[in-house]
């Protein structure tokens, strides 16, 4: 499945010379970490030197020892506390950030890198400022917000360029194309992203090279390996891993070769070589165990269970994951939660455990619509054509300014800077419209993209719940149903002692509530009445069900019904579903309201309940409300949430309506 072929690779920022960004040097081979204490431990009192050697001692450390690096990094602090050294203290926050983002914890790492940046902005050396923003740019990208990410990541880039360093040039060159790199998952939907960070890559690799710089050399190779896997060109991912490996066991850095191994294992596995693939897994695993980073674990036990899953070893795969799922829940890692709950669902189905199998194929669902959409894509992309058009225009724009501070000295004329001015403002103006025309144009493109990549995936996702509906009720439940029925024509014709009838008629007992949990489960996936009969009778059964099985008391109205496209209804009864779902799992409600009013141009669904409420303006990290909100906008419908701490909630939501045949 496509999900498996994503390995997260944000945290190789960190790995990837992230260092080399938010530092001046990592320490050479010859400035061992013993050597650097030596030095340190000559140096007495609280100076710019000492604050500085222990910086580097532990970007140094960090590759071998987290918490240790933890302490320097600590100590970096304390002194440049002691002497007002503002420029050891942006040192420190950028080290103490790398502690935290190796740690999992990439909201503290973001808050150390802003206040890092506040002090880089008041230095004189913009080196320091940056650094700053480029490591703010990480940050961002490790909690998802790309666009922000990528945003100061550009601002990096440019003032690195103003200060002529190359090598910090293309260290950001790099990390911009493992942003868009962390993106790619299906090749059908991603492409374009994947194509993004292979030309970043291929920018920085001879770069690399002419710099002499190992580091990089090793990780575009490792990046170029994940990025063509993300392609499925598995033989051409292979040649790359292979060349950052030798490079990387002569380098001495186990973390560059943990991702490396890592990579491998994603290789051998999509080309059908499972033994390999466990291991280079466990060869991974082995240096990340050893290293102290546990969130490098989630990531390698991934790959490991994966590895296991397609070897057939479902059991195997199962403990792993057993392992890693509660950090990654935890950590609340949204960008491999998806894959963990797939491949925990596909283990536990191979095992014949299907209820669960089916309840955490329905949590990686919702995580990976949540987070996994066709939106991000195309906000990144309309992100990198704006920078590239906007260097464009910078470049015509010094042009011609040179053109017309030639024209001022040649002519000298005051005729001729009029005529050059008024020319210059027809033009401008004639520019501007003809640009707003075009992203016009452009925006309503965009819009019309964002509309077929949601209509396809809420397909999917119906025809998908179809089928397993179709499955169980037809398949199980056939079975289950002869089964009972064989059953019942033993009873009375067989002769059973007291205790085995007793036994006999227990398991009749269950085999009934084991059908039924089967109805319910096919029955919530895709009703019957609502493909036979329609939304009106489906929600008034869906309610009088609720208000007999669950604490709620569930009320239903409809006014003007009239039946709608089949795609529309199945919509709405899902925006249904989901409210009254998150009714019964937050808002503490004992009493929900529901009507359905039509009339010649709209649809007006009203959701009501007296729960605990919300505040609307705070963000939500919920994927309910998110869910909901999406639909909405597959009808091209308008939505409107109202409510208050203690006074309940209610959602109003109007769409246009549309029956079958209908654009």
């Amino acid at each position: 499945m496509k999900h498996e072929l994503t390995t997260c690779i944000l945290i190789l920022i960190i790995l990837s010379g992230y260092s080399t960004v938010v530092s001046g040097q990592s320490p050479t081979e010859e400035e061992s970490a013993v050597n650097l204490s030596t030095e340190i431990e000559g140096i007495s009192g609280n100076t710019k030197e000492k604050a500085d050697k222990l910086y580097d001692l532990g970007f140094y450390v960090i590759n071998t020892d987290v918490d240790s690096a933890g302490r320097i990094f600590e100590r970096v602090r304390e002194i440049s506390e002691a002497i007002d050294y503002q420029e050891g203290l942006v040192n420190y926050y950028s080290g103490i950030t790398n502690v935290y983002n190796y740690k999992g914890d990439f909201e503290k790492g973001l808050e150390y890198n802003k206040n890092g940046l506040e002090v880089a902005r008041q230095l004189e050396d913009r080196t320091y400022l940056a650094r700053q923003l480029a490591n703010t740019g990480i940050s961002y990208s490790y909690i998802g917000d790309f666009e922000s990410g990528i945003d100061y990541a550009r601002q990096a880039l440019e003032v690195f360029r103003e200060l002529g360093d190359e090598a910090r040039e293309a260290r950001m060159l790099f990390t911009i194309g493992v942003f868009y790199n962390n993106l790619s998952k299906a090749i059908a939907l991603d492409s374009a992203i994947v194509n993004q960070a292979t030309e970043y890559f291929e920018k920085t690799l001879p770069l690399a090279v002419e710099l002499k710089d190992t580091l990089l050399h090793i990780e575009v190779l490792s990046n170029l390996g994940l990025t063509l896997n993300n392609a499925t060109k598995y033989q051409d991912a292979r040649q790359y891993l292979d060349e950052a490996e030798t490079l990387a066991l002569g380098f001495g850095m186990p973390s560059l070769l943990e991702t490396i191994y890592r990579s491998m294992s994603v290789n051998a596995r999509e080309m059908g070589d499972y033994d390999e693939a466990i291991t280079y897994a466990r060869r991974a695993l082995d240096i990340s165990q050893d290293w102290g980073a546990p969130l490098y674990e989630v990531f390698t036990k991934k790959e490991l269970a994966l590895a296991y899953s397609k070897s057939g070893r479902s059991a195997e795969a199962l403990r792993v994951l057993e392992e890693i799922l509660p950090l990654a829940e935890e950590e609340e890692m949204v960008l491999v939660l998806d894959g963990l709950y797939m491949n925990y669902s596909e283990n536990l189905a191979e095992l014949g455990q299907y209820k669960q199998a089916y309840e955490y194929h329905l949590k990686g669902s919702e995580i990976a619509d949540s987070v996994r959409g066709a939106d991000i894509k195309t906000q990144l992309l309309a992100l990198e054509e704006k920078y590239q058009s906007a260097r464009k225009d910078a470049q015509i724009l010094g042009l011609e300014v040179s053109k017309e501070r030639q024209k001022w000295w040649i002519t000298g004329l005051v005729l001729g800077l009029l005529l050059t001015g008024l020319l210059a403002y027809f033009i401008a103006k004639r520019y501007h419209y003809r640009a707003r025309i075009a992203e016009q144009e452009r925006l309503r493109l965009q819009k019309e993209q964002k509309l077929k990549a949601s209509e396809s995936i809420i397909q999917g996702q119906e025809e998908e719940r179809q089928r397993i509906a179709r499955d169980l009720h037809d398949g199980l439940g056939g079975l289950l149903s002869g089964l009972k029925l064989t059953l019942n024509t033993m009873d009375g014709n067989v002769i059973l002692s007291e205790s085995s009838v007793d036994t006999f008629h227990k398991a009749l007992g269950q085999l009934d509530l084991a059908i039924s949990e089967m109805r319910k489960v096919a029955h919530n996936m895709m009703p019957e009445a609502l493909i036979n009969f329609g939304l009106d009778d489906t929600l008034s059964d869906f309610a009088s069900s609720l208000s007999e099985n669950t604490p709620l008391t569930m009320h239903y109205q409809s006014y003007g019904y009239r039946s709608m496209s089949q795609q529309t209804e199945i919509t709405l009864y899902r925006i249904v579903q989901e409210a009254v779902n998150n009714v019964l799992k937050h808002a503490d409600a004992d009493d929900v309201f529901i009507q359905l009013d039509q009339d010649e141009d709209h649809v007006t669904l009203t959701i009501e309940d007296n729960g605990r409420g919300f505040e609307v303006d705070k963000p939500s990290a919920g994927i309910g409300l998110k869910n909901i909100q999406n639909r909405v906008a597959y009808l091209n419908g308008e939505i409107d949430i109202s409510s208050t701490p203690g006074q309940g909630t209610i959602l109003v939501i109007q769409i246009k309506p549309t029956v079958d045949g209908e654009d």
